[in-house]
């Protein structure tokens, strides 16, 4: 099936969605030639004048460094939408890249076309995508009106992961006392509960 990849910027992105459809398609580009983009790589191609990454960059060594522009990377990357334009004239806008562990063991920024055709890096987008739920559920298990959620967030666990898995971390989660919020043990810092 043929699509047509564009590119925007998502919320809290330094740069707009024109500069967005000027970066995309090369850090895209990246991603394909070397099967994965990472920071490094990014200010790498970019440090060329000739790059149309160069300008997103300060370059600059008096006001930073090579850190600095590997943060810069990172927002970049994490930044950028794209939009899907299928023949039909259907729309989607999805996430552009994942920050995954690749097989060699190592985090770097997988794009969404990869993930959703290899096992491997879908698997682990599923699973994050869970612990995100799992811990949203553990905030907010003491309010009744959510309980229809918390029920479809157990059955689709069960789905993907299997019965046993989601008693082993249902044991590990203790439950908050009835009318109170649970505190997180490893702070130090006060809290107030209801």
């Amino acid at each position: 099936m043929k699509y047509k990849l564009n590119f925007k910027a998502a919320p809290g992105a330094q740069f707009s969605n024109e500069d967005a459809q000027k970066y995309g398609p090369e850090i895209y580009a990246l991603s394909e030639k070397y099967e994965q983009c990472t920071p490094e790589l990014a200010v790498r191609t970019a440090s060329s004048p000739k790059s149309r990454l160069h300008d997103y960059f300060l370059w600059d060594n008096k006001k930073c460094g090579h850190l600095y522009r590997l943060e810069q990377a990172r927002h970049l990357i994490n930044h950028l939408i794209v939009v899907v334009e299928y023949p039909s004239g259907e729309e989607k806008e999805t996430k552009a890249f994942f920050n995954l562990k690749t097989k060699k063991g190592i985090r770097s920024y997988i794009p969404v076309e990869v993930v959703a055709n290899d096992e491997f890096y879908y698997q682990q987008v599923l699973q994050e995508a869970m612990n995100e739920i799992i811990e949203w559920k553990r905030r907010y298990s003491d309010y009744r009106e959510l309980r229809l959620i918390f029920g479809a967030v157990e059955e689709t666990q069960k789905k993907l992961f299997g019965a046993e898995k989601v008693k082993k971390k249902a044991a590990k989660m203790q439950p908050a006392k009835k009318g109170y919020r649970q505190k997180k043990p490893e702070s130090s810092v006060m809290q107030i509960s209801i």
